[in-house]
C-alpha cells in the first residue's frame, strides 16, 4: 500500500539461533536452503553461517523493526517483516530470509 508498516517485535524473542529455511531473492526467485545454514542473534551481534559462504559476524543496532548492521566502514539495513514465537521473516539486501527458531 505504499507505506511502511511497523511490525511489533519482541527483542528478547529475537535472541538465539535461527535456521535459515529459505530465501526469496529480490527478483522473485525462491530457494529452499539445506540444513546447517543459520543466523544467530545476540543483543549486540548477528552471525550468519551459510554453506559455501562461511561465517560472517556483524555488530548491529536496532530501532523498532530496523536492524542496522556494521561491517567495517559499511552499514547494511535488515528489516524485520514479521516475527512470531518460532518464525521470523527478515528483508536483507539479497532477499527475504525465512527463519525458524532452532
Amino acid at each position: 500500500m505504499g507505506c511502511t508498516q511497523k511490525v511489533p517485535t519482541d527483542s528478547a524473542a529475537l535472541i538465539g539461533e535461527w535456521r535459515l529455511k529459505a530465501i526469496t531473492y529480490s527478483d522473485g526467485e525462491f530457494r529452499q536452503m539445506e540444513s546447517g545454514n543459520r543466523v544467530e542473534f545476540t543483543s549486540t551481534d548477528i552471525m550468519e553461517s551459510i554453506k559455501g559462504y562461511g561465517k560472517r559476524r556483524y555488530s548491529y543496532s536496532r530501532e523498532d523493526n530496523v536492524l542496522v548492521l556494521t561491517s567495517g566502514a559499511d552499514k547494511v539495513v535488515w528489516s524485520i517483516l514479521s516475527q512470531q514465537q518460532d518464525v521470523l521473516s527478515v528483508e536483507t539486501p539479497i532477499g527475504v530470509y525465512q527463519l525458524v527458531k532452532h
